[in-house]
């Protein structure tokens, strides 16, 4: 019997291992697939940069690119690139002694009050509470 429920053992662990071994290669797949993408948006992140840019970018139809990023990355590339500015954003208040508007300038908004907008939309708070909470104090 209890051999019977070791070899049980083995194969169930075999098949994790192999299931495992699967989906770490199809993240590094996903990873390179994505790879002049992401290089990309590290490089020219800003409010302006758009779907369609990145279609082009990866020769890509927006529609194709839209169905494959979400399909591997679980977030759509719309969330991705918010995400990204979003980060952007939060690291050049606490850390980089801006003004709001230098921010907003630095990250290509059109002014102060729509970055403002963005910024409390996708965090909550105002740029002015999140340094307060997260960083530097106000220059």
């Amino acid at each position: 019997m209890a051999f019977l429920l070791q070899g049980t053992v083995l194969r169930l662990l075999a098949r994790l291992g192999s299931r495992l071994e699967d989906n770490v290669n199809r993240q590094a797949l996903r990873g390179a697939r994505f790879s002049p993408l992401f290089n990309h948006v590290h490089a020219n992140l800003s409010a302006t940069l758009r779907v369609g840019e990145l279609a082009e970018l990866m020769k890509m139809t927006p529609e194709h690119l839209a169905r494959a990023f979400s399909a591997d990355t679980g977030m759509t590339v719309k969330q991705f690139l918010v995400h990204q500015l979003r980060q952007r954003a939060c690291a050049l208040i606490a850390f980089g002694n801006l003004r709001s508007k230098e921010v907003a300038a630095a990250l290509h908004f059109r002014d102060a009050h729509e970055f403002t907008r963005f910024f409390v939309r996708s965090t909550g708070v105002t740029p002015s509470r999140y340094r307060s909470s997260h960083g530097a104090a106000p220059p």
